[in-house]
C-alpha cells in the first residue's frame, strides 16, 4: 500500500514535470503572464497530530530567467548538491541539474523513500545545512476535526517534509510546489499532502487476577506495537516495563518475551533489568527493533503475586510504559503509559448492643463458602489481614466494639460469633451471618450484589453499608435478663416453700397432741 501511495504521488509529480517541459518545449508563446520566480503557493500538510510541528526544507529549485524556464529546469539546491553528488552521484548532473535517474524514480518508490529518510538524517545530525531561507516550520492546528501544517507564501520548487512531536513517528516525505496553466496563463497550483506516521502502542491486560486476595497470583500481559522508525533514523530505542505497587511482589522468573506466540531470547534482541521487587524494563536491541518494524504480534507476560501491603492506599496500583525516540533527536523520548488495577476489598465488623451501643470483647471466626475456617494476621487490636499462611482464626474486636478484616477477594463468606462479649448472650449453634462480596465489572468498588443475611439466632442492628471497597456490618448481643427469667434466691418462690414447710409442722405438732390425749384418757 505504501509503494502504491509513493508512487501515486511522484507518478503525479512526473507527469506534471513532464507537461511542463513539452510545453516549453513546443515554444508556446500565447501564455499571457511570464513565470516569475520568486512565485509562491501554499502547502498543507494534513494526517497530523496535536503537538506536531512540520519542517519544509527547499531542496530543488525551479530554474527561470527572463519569465521563462531555462535548462535545466531543475535543480538541486546549493545547500544539498554536494550530499547528493557525495552520496547519490547519478541523482545530480552538471549544474546542479536533477538528472533523468532521479525524475525516473517514480517506478521505485522504494529507492526514493530511502533517499528521503536519508536526506533527513543528514540535515538533522548536521551534514546537510539548510539556511533559514530555505527552510520554514509551521505548528499543527485544528480545523474541520483534524490537525492540519499550513505554510503560506512557500517559493515555488520541491520540499523534504519531516514531522516531530506528538506520539507519532512520521515518515520524511516530498512535495512540490509548482505552475500549472488556467485560462492561457501560469498560475501557481496550491498543493496538499498527507504525512504518513504511525503511533507505536503498548496495552495491559490482566489475564488472570482482577479481584484478589492476599497471597493470590496476577498474571499480566503487554501486547506492543513497535516503533517504525525512518530507515536511517539516528537513534531507534524501545524499552517496555512495569512499575508495580508496594502491595504486589514480582516474580522475576515469571518475565517472557514472544514475537506471534513464539519465545524470544535475551541474547541479541534485548536486555532485561529488574530493579527491584516491583518494577522491571526491557531494553529492546536496534537491530530487533528495525528487523520488527510495526510488528503488532510482541508481548510481555509475567506474574506478581499479593503481598501484605495490598489494603494500603495504592498498594495494588501499577503502570506500564513503553518508551522510544524521536528519531533524529537524542534528547526527545516519548513515553506512553498504561494502567491496569487489581482490587481487594475488606470487612468491617461492629459489635452493638440492642440500642446500637458498641460492645467489646466478642470474638469471631471468619469462614468461606465451604466452611473451612480462615487464617489471618493480626496488623493491630481488632485488624487483621487475610493470610493463608497466618496463624490466627480467632478474631477479636477492639476496645470500640469494631473489628477490620481486610484483603479479602469477592465471594461468600460465614462469619460465626464465638465468644459474647461479658454480660451477653452467645447466639445458638448454627448460627452465623453470611456475606457476599461482589464487584461484577471489577472497578474496586462493590456493587448492588453485595450483601449480608443473618441466618439462626444472630441478630443484626440494621441494614449493612457499603463504601468503595469495605462492607460494614453491625451484629447485635442481647443482654443476659432479656427476653427469659429464673427465681431469685430469697425470693417469693423460697418464702412460699418457707410457709408451707411451717404449716406442715404445726400440723404434726397438733396430731401428736391429740394422739397423747386419747392414750391418756384410756
Amino acid at each position: 500500500m505504501k509503494k502504491q501511495l509513493w508512487k501515486h504521488k511522484f507518478q503525479k509529480m512526473m507527469a506534471l514535470c513532464l507537461t511542463f517541459i513539452m510545453i516549453l518545449a513546443m515554444g508556446l508563446t500565447t501564455m499571457a503572464a511570464e513565470l516569475a520566480a520568486d512565485s509562491t503557493g501554499t502547502l498543507t500538510v494534513n494526517g497530523l497530530e496535536e503537538g506536531v510541528s512540520v519542517t519544509a526544507y527547499k531542496i530543488i529549485d525551479v530554474n527561470i530567467e527572463n519569465g521563462s524556464p531555462k535548462d535545466p529546469v531543475y535543480k538541486w539546491t546549493t545547500d544539498v548538491q554536494q550530499w547528493v553528488q557525495n552520496k547519490y552521484p547519478d541523482y545530480i548532473g552538471n549544474d546542479r541539474a536533477v538528472s533523468d535517474t532521479f525524475l525516473g524514480l517514480k517506478d521505485n518508490a522504494d529507492e526514493l523513500k530511502t533517499f528521503n529518510h536519508a536526506l533527513a538524517a543528514a540535515i538533522k545530525d548536521g551534514t546537510v545545512t539548510i539556511p533559514e531561507g530555505n527552510q520554514k516550520t509551521e505548528n499543527a492546528v485544528e480545523s474541520a476535526g483534524q490537525y492540519s501544517a499550513v505554510f503560506e507564501d512557500m517559493p515555488i520548487g520541491m520540499y523534504l517534509l519531516t514531522a516531530t512531536g506528538g506520539k507519532k513517528i512520521y515518515t520524511p516525505t516530498t512535495q512540490y510546489i509548482l505552475f500549472e496553466e488556467s485560462n492561457g496563463e501560469w498560475v501557481v497550483k496550491d498543493e496538499t499532502v498527507a504525512m504518513k506516521g504511525a503511533e507505536p502502542s503498548i496495552e495491559k491486560t490482566v489475564t488472570a487476577g482482577t479481584t484478589v486476595a492476599v497471597g493470590d497470583t496476577v498474571e499480566y500481559e503487554l501486547t506492543v506495537t513497535v516503533p517504525e522508525y525512518p530507515l536511517d533514523a539516528k537513534y531507534v530505542t524501545l524499552a517496555v516495563g512495569d512499575k508495580l505497587g508496594e502491595g504486589l511482589t514480582l516474580n522475576t522468573n515469571s518475565i517472557k518475551v514472544t514475537c506471534d506466540g513464539n519465545e524470544i531470547n535475551a541474547e541479541g534482541n534485548y536486555t532485561l533489568t529488574a530493579a527491584d521487587d516491583h518494577s522491571f524494563q526491557i531494553d529492546f536491541d536496534e537491530s530487533f527493533i528495525q528487523n520488527h518494524a510495526g510488528h503488532t504480534g510482541l508481548k510481555v507476560t509475567y506474574t506478581a503475586t499479593v503481598n501484605e501491603h495490598a489494603f494500603e492506599d495504592g498498594a495494588l496500583n501499577n503502570k506500564a510504559a513503553m518508551i522510544y525516540h524521536d528519531p533524529y533527536d537524542k534528547d526527545k523520548t516519548i513515553k506512553k503509559d498504561v494502567d491496569k488495577e487489581v482490587y481487594t476489598y475488606g470487612i468491617n465488623i461492629d459489635k452493638v448492643d440492642a440500642s446500637g451501643a458498641a460492645l467489646a470483647g466478642a470474638e469471631f471466626q471468619l469462614k468461606d463458602k465451604d466452611d473451612a475456617v480462615l487464617k489471618f494476621t493480626m496488623v493491630s487490636e481488632g485488624v487483621y489481614r487475610y493470610d493463608p499462611a497466618g496463624d490466627v482464626e480467632t478474631l477479636t474486636v477492639n476496645d470500640q466494639g469494631r473489628l477490620e478484616l481486610q484483603g479479602l477477594n469477592v465471594g461468600t463468606y460465614r462469619l460465626y460469633e464465638t465468644k459474647a462479649p461479658a454480660g451477653y448472650v452467645l447466639p445458638k449453634d448454627g448460627s452465623y451471618v453470611v456475606i457476599v462480596l461482589t464487584d461484577a465489572e471489577p472497578d474496586g468498588t462493590l456493587d448492588n450484589g453485595t450483601k449480608a443475611t443473618a441466618e439462626g439466632g444472630i441478630q443484626l442492628k440494621e441494614n449493612p453499608t457499603m463504601a468503595k471497597n469495605i462492607l460494614t456490618v453491625k451484629v447485635v448481643n442481647t443482654k443476659n435478663g432479656q427476653g427469659f427469667t429464673l427465681p431469685k434466691t430469697g425470693g417469693m418462690g423460697t418464702m412460699l416453700f418457707t410457709v408451707a414447710g411451717i404449716a406442715l409442722m404445726a400440723g404434726a405438732v397438733v396430731i401428736f397432741a391429740v394422739s397423747r390425749k386419747k392414750k391418756t384418757q384410756q
